[in-house]
């Protein structure tokens, strides 16, 4: 766990800043699946990454009954990227936690802060629609990014929202870059040069960037609380 990661954790635990659910299905008692990458493998997936509408439904076949299928924050998704301008470029490590939600899902905010970009980047399988709050823990500064949004409920830029106010809708794949619908959830120690995280990077660059983007699976995961 990184720094931030580790303050955020201790900060909760001690009351002195709050943790709000992130999406209206619990995340740390409820059933989940880990989505496998390697799937894409098997000639019988592969066919779907160039279909929206089947990749959903692949994997919503995945979340089964669970109800939640769950992408891994450092998983090599090479299998899943083919073809893909990540591949061309070496990114295919994921650099975020993913949360397969239906289209029109509430998402809230996971801490109290302000949002400081509220935009969309209109690439095939960019984030489309995105957020990003910043927030203080004491002194200092952190971020958290939520991509893959619909256009029409996303807060706007310079709104302050309370933890668990609701800032935004999970976007189909006409709003969210060409994505089966999703949350795309990541901490971040600074002001994205970019306005947003990278949310794929490559076996070199993983380290430095982690310790900039942290691991935010805490926020899943009971054995901490």
């Amino acid at each position: 766990m990184t720094d931030l990661a580790a303050a955020l954790v201790q900060s909760i635990k001690m009351g002195e800043i709050k943790l709000a659910a992130l999406v209206p299905v619990d995340l740390l008692r409820g059933k989940r699946t880990y989505f496998q990458a390697e799937i894409f493998n098997d000639p019988k997936y592969k066919a779907a990454l160039t279909n929206p509408d089947q990749f959903q439904a692949i994997l919503q076949e995945l979340q089964g009954e669970s109800g939640l299928l769950v992408g891994k924050y450092g998983e090599e998704r090479q299998a899943m990227l083919v073809g893909s301008r990540y591949e061309a470029e070496g990114r295919t490590i994921h650099l975020g936690l993913d949360l397969l939600l239906a289209p029109g899902t509430a998402i809230f905010a996971a801490f109290a802060g302000q949002v400081v970009a509220s935009a969309q980047e209109d690439k095939l399988l960019g984030y489309g629609n995105y957020l990003l709050l910043e927030h203080r823990l004491g002194e200092r500064k952190f971020y958290t990014f939520y991509g893959h949004l619909a256009t029409a409920e996303r807060a706007k830029l310079g709104r302050a929202v309370l933890a668990g106010e609701a800032i935004a809708t999970i976007g189909d794949s006409k709003q969210n870059g060409g994505w089966p619908s999703h949350l795309h959830f990541q901490l971040c120690t600074e002001f994205p040069p970019a306005g947003h995280p990278p949310g794929y990077v490559s076996k070199q660059d993983f380290a430095k960037l982690a310790a900039l983007y942290p691991d935010p699976s805490f926020i899943i995961d009971p054995a901490w609380r």
